[in-house]
């Protein structure tokens, strides 16, 4: 049995270390509050390094065959599914992908096609940039197979394929808008101009900008991911063909970016080579023109030394056209190398192949 001693010390001990533990809380708890909303704050104002984007080319050509058309599918690095941006040709740069191992997921024990897979159970969102054809003809091509999901544009982009393609005359309604009888399968959701909009379900956040093509009211999307971004283009001419301010103000939104390291992909169109007459470009951009772009959002970044803060983006160029037959890849290719542009890195895109700015590794 204890004595009376023993007992005293158990309890003196006990309240010792009680009073111990209420003067920890009331000393320090306010300090480590303030230090965790801090690492709040220190996390949201530097993400975390390494690229976030994989970028895989379904089509990345602007004609003349009809299978390798403007569509991409994009996936940050903690996601399971892809956004499609536009929907050229979807089948062919599906099989292609797959080809290359660049896509995963689907049933190994051949239940499933990987087309039947992706298209069902991979692409959980679609984002259409301005109503030609060879940037929504494959979604038209596979809407009676497809499963419902919501489609993105700005309004007038809506508005045109409402009205001249899911019209029940050129093809049946898929849309859930327009005219009856509606199926319904894609829901249209409009993106209003500069205002973020989440899209999908896994954190993406997705600012639509106007482009001026020729006529067209074309889009440039910014996506967002947990403070890491990509640009994606729309068809678009320059500025000063244009006679608009478009690209500028695009550049002014991601400037600021780039000179924090976050901005990791832009694909944006070169068309055609240089020399190309005005009343030939039909809202395209060339070498040339792209250069004078470039320029002007390099003069836009803030601090020292911008070019190499451009450096750090990957330019994936795309939507080369053919003309007469032949491609012009390589000629755009060495007509953009010859420029010689100040902190301008690129590659050429190429259909089923995959893009990631593994450079933001070594920042």
């Amino acid at each position: 049995m204890e004595n009376l001693f023993t007992i005293w010390i158990k309890v003196f001990n006990r309240f010792c270390y009680d009073s111990c533990i209420m003067i920890y809380i009331t000393v320090y708890y306010p300090f480590f509050k303030r230090l965790g909303a801090f690492l709040v704050l220190l996390a949201l104002a530097f993400p975390a390094s390494g690229q976030q984007f994989s970028v895989i080319a379904l089509g990345c050509n602007g004609g003349i065959t009809d299978n390798n058309l403007s569509a991409w599918l994009i996936k940050p690095a903690d996601c399971q599914r892809y956004l499609l941006l536009d929907a050229g040709s979807l089948t062919h740069g599906i099989d292609k992908a797959c080809a290359n191992g660049l896509l995963s997921g689907f049933p190994v024990d051949g239940s499933r096609s990987p087309l039947d897979w992706t298209l069902k159970e991979g692409i959980e969102a679609c984002l259409i940039s301005h109503p030609h054809f060879d940037h929504f003809a494959g979604l038209v091509a596979v809407s009676p197979d497809d499963v419902p999901k919501p489609v993105y544009g700005s309004p007038s982009t809506l508005l045109l394929l409402q009205k001249h393609v899911f019209n029940n005359a050129v093809w049946a309604n898929f849309s859930d808008q327009g005219e009856s009888p509606r199926i319904g399968k894609y829901r249209f959701v409009e993106i209003f101009e500069k205002c973020p909009t989440r899209v999908g379900d896994q954190g993406v956040v997705v600012t639509e900008f106007p482009l001026s093509h020729g006529g067209m009211r074309s889009s440039a999307f910014l996506l967002n991911h947990c403070n890491n971004y990509m640009l994606y283009f729309g068809d678009t001419g320059a500025d000063v063909k244009e006679s608009s301010s478009l690209l500028r103000d695009v550049w002014q939104e991601v400037a600021p970016l780039i000179a924090k390291q976050v901005l990791e992909i832009v694909v944006i169109e070169v068309s055609y080579p240089a020399p190309r007459p005005d009343n030939l470009l039909f809202g395209h951009l060339t070498p040339s023109l792209l250069a004078g772009e470039i320029q002007n959002l390099t003069e836009l970044i803030p601090g020292e030394h911008p070019e190499k803060k451009l450096e750090k983006v990957l330019f994936v160029i795309t939507h080369v056209k053919p003309v007469a037959g032949r491609s012009n890849t390589l000629i755009i290719e060495n007509q953009l190398k010859s420029l010689h542009i100040p902190g301008f890195r690129f590659v050429m895109a190429g259909q089923g192949m995959l893009y990631s700015n593994d450079i933001l590794e070594l920042k």
